[in-house]
């Protein structure tokens, strides 16, 4: 194997914390999640940090109250704070942090991330993907 991390993690997803004012309440979601961890060595990475925490934080906007009976659209802005995988040569390990963002509109999900708020970008870090969410197709289509 790479590495081993048996891990916890605890979080909320799309929580209605302005529920109550008109129309914030209906388009704005926060989510939130922790994690921790403890890596083992593998095959791959013989040398990997002691413990790992990453926290996770994002706001949302979309039009959640209409997701039964409307096309879903959401656009999610994200910082993620990793206390890393790997080590320098003290054994310390290497905190990373990012920025993601995420567009979706009915059953796709385009999502991006970068970790430009390091303060250390040396060059291209950055990853994008494309989902298709199959689950909610097979629900419009067959319910």
């Amino acid at each position: 194997t790479l590495y081993f991390e048996p891990y916890v993690q605890a979080g909320f997803r799309r929580l209605a914390i302005l529920d109550p004012i008109p129309l914030l309440g209906d388009y704005l979601r926060v989510s939130a999640l922790a994690r921790y961890g403890r890596p083992f060595s593998g095959a791959a990475f013989r040398q990997v940090a002691p413990q790992s925490y990453l926290a996770q934080a994002s706001v949302g906007l979309g039009n959640y109250r209409h997701w039964d009976d409307s096309t879903p659209w959401e656009i999610e802005l994200a910082v993620t704070l990793d206390s890393g995988l790997f080590v320098d040569h003290q054994g310390d390990a290497l905190e990373e942090r990012f920025v993601s963002l995420a567009l979706r509109y009915s059953a796709f999900t385009f999502e991006t991330w970068n970790d430009l708020i390091n303060q250390k970008d040396y060059g291209p870090t950055f990853g994008a993907r494309l989902t298709l969410d199959l689950f909610y197709m097979y629900d419009r289509w067959f319910r």
